[in-house]
């Protein structure tokens, strides 16, 4: 109020005795102009208060899982039997779900009018179009218990679904993800290593899970990179499905092979949040350094640049975990392994004494390994192979 009785003085002022009297009547109306734009603030000001101080409001964004929880919670709402601007998604390669789409929207939870406002944006990355979308719930009130109850319910529905176990993913000839329905989740007891290696590896994906804050203040890509190295059966793909299993997240799996940096870009952006990415046989990008077309390029046309951009974050979602696995570590390049894009390496080769004295009494429970499997070297999946045969004799 005394910048705005300041300002009325001066114009007075300057009306009253400046001898240009078309200089003063410029300044005079320029002066009420501004007075007039400050005092049409005031009632919209005046509103932003009442709104704010008797409302509740709730903000998710999708790089959150609960964001996707929402969703598909929302899917089933009766806020579906009556919106009339609506969005039609796939969910994976059979399935597809109808949900609200950008703009206001109304529903009721539990007798309370709830305002739902979706919002997206895109923004172009390298030639790349990259989405972005946010939800804003608000009711009148002051207190939190609506929205915590709701969240509950809607991660209650979640734990349900969940129960239905993680999906596999493939990316194919057909240039898109297809699930593939014929895939059973093992459990990670089933996956015997060498003692620490899996429980080190649960335990730095649990530390990552919980730190996605850490990454966002820190301005690093929220993704993690691992790398499964050694001979063919070992075990590499058994890992991965039983960290799947564990962590109730899906599998994107692909291979480089008859694959160009632009449908390399196009898988990465389809994978949802907080999933394993798995890329086999990771040795085979050393034949694609260059963007110039070579007669290479027929079996890998990712270029190293291009993989790394992926790898680095620039396209992948977040909570991504990046698996490579390869037969031949020694034919990377040093860039593509390098800390920052490989946050740990481990080389799963043949199979311990250990190791087959676990998987032996998985399958016969009581007696002994027999010296000729713990004399023998041999891969995990070659051992299982032979138990499987001994036990189908003694059947």
């Amino acid at each position: 109020m005394n910048h705005l009785r300041d300002l009325l003085q001066e114009a007075i002022n300057t009306f009253l005795h400046n001898p240009n009297q078309f200089a003063s009547g410029g300044l005079f109306l320029m002066a009420i102009g501004a007075v007039g734009a400050l005092l049409r603030k005031i009632p919209n000001n005046i509103w932003t208060w009442i709104v704010h101080q008797t409302t509740v409001t709730l903000s998710i964004t999708d790089d959150e899982r609960v964001y996707h929880w929402l969703k598909a919670w929302i899917e089933n709402q009766r806020l579906m039997r009556r919106v009339r601007h609506m969005d039609v998604i796939n969910k994976g390669s059979e399935k597809y779900a109808i949900l609200p789409a950008p703009g206001h929207h109304w529903m009721l939870y539990k007798g309370r009018i709830i305002s739902v406002t979706f919002t997206r944006t895109e923004e172009k990355k390298m030639g790349q179009t990259t989405r972005s979308e946010t939800v804003l719930l608000k009711t009148i009130g002051r207190k939190q218990k609506l929205f915590r109850d709701m969240i509950a319910e809607v991660h209650a529905e979640f734990i349900k679904q969940e129960e239905k176990k993680p999906e596999l993913h493939a990316w194919g000839s057909w240039s898109e993800w297809r699930q593939i329905h014929n895939y059973v989740p093992r459990p990670i007891e089933s996956v015997i290593m060498p003692i620490g290696d899996k429980e080190r590896l649960i335990k730095d994906i649990e530390t990552f899970r919980t730190s996605r804050n850490w990454y966002t203040e820190m301005g690093i890509p929220y993704r993690k990179g691992y790398l499964f190295y050694g001979p063919p059966g070992t075990g590499k793909t058994s890992l991965v499905t039983g960290l799947s299993s564990h962590f109730k997240s899906n599998i994107y799996m692909l291979k480089l092979t008859d694959m160009s940096d632009t449908s390399l870009r196009e898988a990465i952006t389809g994978v949802e949040p907080n999933s394993f990415f798995v890329i086999e046989d990771i040795d085979c990008v050393h034949a694609s350094h260059k963007r110039t077309k070579t007669k290479d390029d027929k079996k890998s046309g990712v270029t190293l640049s291009g993989l790394l951009n992926v790898i680095d974050g620039l396209f992948s979602p977040p909570g991504a975990i990046f698996v490579m696995t390869t037969n031949h570590k020694e034919k990377l390049d040093p860039a593509l392994i390098r800390l920052g894009r490989v946050d740990l390496q481990l080389n799963i080769t043949y199979a311990t004494n250990d190791q087959k004295k676990a998987l032996h009494r998985r399958f016969f429970e009581l007696g002994d390994c027999p010296g000729k499997y713990l004399d023998k070297k041999m891969t995990m999946a070659e051992l299982q192979q032979s138990l499987m045969e001994e036990k189908a004799a003694i059947a």
